[in-house]
């Protein structure tokens, strides 16, 4: 039992397709201009040499060496992959090289 519908007025069809479609590609294009708007400003980063002392974590040495909008998760993996290293390899004595955020 499937119903049939018949359109009575193609004009006023073809206007409501129209509006639609112009409702549809307005709110794509807020869409990408939020996204671009939300995007990290960039940062330039230097590297600076560190050396391990007893009781460093890769978490204290993220936080001194980031600033304060750089979330320090990232600056974790950021240490890691410039290294090669997972965060439970370092030992005193090491020396790492440390991304610094201006």
């Amino acid at each position: 039992m499937h119903k049939h519908y018949k359109i009575v007025s193609l004009p006023r069809f073809i206007i409501f397709i129209l509006v639609c479609i112009i409702i549809i590609v307005c709110v794509a294009v807020i869409f990408v201009k939020s996204a671009k708007i939300t995007k990290e400003p960039s940062r330039i980063e230097t590297y600076k040499n560190v050396r391990i002392v007893s009781g460093d974590t890769l978490w204290n040495i993220s936080k001194n060496y980031s600033d304060n909008g750089t979330d320090v998760r990232k600056v974790v993996y950021d240490i890691c992959r410039i290294n090669n290293i997972n965060s439970d390899e370092i030992n005193p004595g090491d020396m790492i090289i440390v991304p610094e955020y201006i």
